[in-house]
């Protein structure tokens, strides 16, 4: 009997060392699993900062998570489209799986035979993104580098050129080792590839060129991205703050806004163009009117602007400059969307009246001192129309908007 308990024990005691081996197996090739796309984790902020994440089934980004073949279709449009629409405005007009396929065929970025719309492979991201490139961005095909994959001769010729396009556009890394192209992508593997094809073709702004990373400012992170056209101190500069509870960053902004920058940046600009552009030899009442009433959320006040013309004309001023939106510092103070805006304007009066020239300027509790040659930076303040998504402007005194390092570029008189 005492064999027999010992002989039980014994196999107890095997099996449980079998279980916790084979746990800890499990644990160590899960935590290796983890770990192996750990390098890929700094490309969720962006997919999320872009908003691509919702484009998921479940809205994550998560590297170490499968990913289907309609998911990497909806992404790779968002991320052509980028600096043009909203992802949520594409998601509203393309709402099923069919929906999406339709659109892409159109768009001619699927291949002709059909795919496995459960599955991503590598290759399959790679057609995606450079049929994008070329049908939607309007770019040729890149050869100038010749990928040196150990298993590149395998693929049809049409991957062939994909896979030769990210290479000579330093999307994807050449290499000699195998590039194992038809395998199951994970989405950190194709988050990289998204966020730098976005940002090698500039895809976050138009006509602008995108900073180093060694000229970043100290509060890059708080932006979508940084272009080199803005100084790097208006970067850095505080932001007005009227709610802190309902505060919103410029890069948590722009998912919601990114659409609508275009346009956001024609109507701010528009407007104060037309402050910083008047002439006493053809100013009047109804033109000046004109320029900005539909540029402003609240109906014009008729006699301000009569008396502002009155003023110009009897002082024989001329005022003429131009604003430049400082993208993308289009933030949230709690209450008013700002955007930060460069004011660049000179003041000519043969009776050297600098008092009081631009618009607005006489509902100030002082009197306001410009110079001949001036630049200001200010936080204009926009709002939306109820029922409206569109942003107008605010009529406020400009100096009421000027940034705090920039005040004093404006002499400040009691009255």
């Amino acid at each position: 009997m005492k064999r027999l308990k010992t002989k039980k024990k014994v196999k107890i005691i095997f099996c449980c060392v079998v279980l916790v081996i084979l746990a800890i197996a499990g644990f160590t090739m899960y935590y290796i699993n983890l770990k192996k796309y750990d390098k890929y984790i700094k490309y969720e902020e962006p997919m999320n900062m872009y908003g691509f994440s919702s484009l998921y089934n479940n809205e994550s980004p998560k590297s170490n998570e499968n990913i289907s073949y309609i998911e990497a279709v909806k992404i790779v449009i968002a991320a052509a489209y980028n600096n043009e629409t909203s992802v949520k405005a594409l998601n509203e007009e393309h709402t099923t799986t069919e929906e999406w396929t339709d659109f892409a065929k159109a768009l001619n970025i699927l291949p002709k035979e059909d795919v496995n719309y459960n599955n991503l492979t590598l290759v399959d991201a790679i057609y995606l993104i450079s049929e994008a490139k070329n049908n939607l961005l309007s770019l040729d095909i890149e050869s100038s580098v010749k990928p040196e994959f150990s298993d590149y001769d395998k693929y049809e010729r049409k991957q062939k050129y994909c896979i030769m396009d990210l290479v000579s556009s330093e999307i994807i890394e050449n290499s000699k080792d195998k590039l194992d192209g038809n395998r199951k992508l994970k989405k950190g593997e194709f988050n990289e590839l998204i966020v730098k094809f976005v940002e090698k073709f500039a895809l976050t702004v138009t006509g602008a060129n995108l900073r180093d990373e060694e000229k970043q400012p100290e509060n890059a992170s708080e932006y979508p991205y940084t272009i080199e056209e803005v100084d790097k101190e208006i970067y850095e500069q505080a932001y007005t703050t009227e709610n802190k509870d309902d505060f919103i960053l410029p890069i948590d902004l722009y998912k919601y806004e990114k659409g609508n920058y275009d346009e956001i940046v024609n109507t701010c600009q528009n407007y104060y163009n037309s402050l910083l552009n008047v002439d006493y030899r053809n100013i009047n009442k109804e033109d000046f009117i004109k320029k900005i009433e539909g540029l402003v959320i609240f109906e014009v006040d008729e006699e301000a602007v009569q008396k502002y013309v009155d003023y110009i004309k009897n002082n024989k001023i001329v005022v003429s400059g131009s604003a430049t939106v400082q993208l993308p510092i289009i933030y949230s103070d709690g209450i008013n969307v700002r955007v930060r805006t460069k004011l660049d304007f000179k003041v000519e009066s043969p009776n050297n009246v600098f008092d009081n020239v631009l618009y607005l300027d006489d509902q100030h509790s002082s009197i306001l001192r410009y110079k001949p040659n001036n630049t200001i930076y200010i936080d204009a303040m926009m709002g939306y129309v109820i029922g409206s998504d569109k942003l107008y402007n605010k009529s406020r005194v400009v100096y009421s908007m000027i940034l705090d390092k920039y005040k004093d570029n404006i002499e400040n008189i009691g009255k």
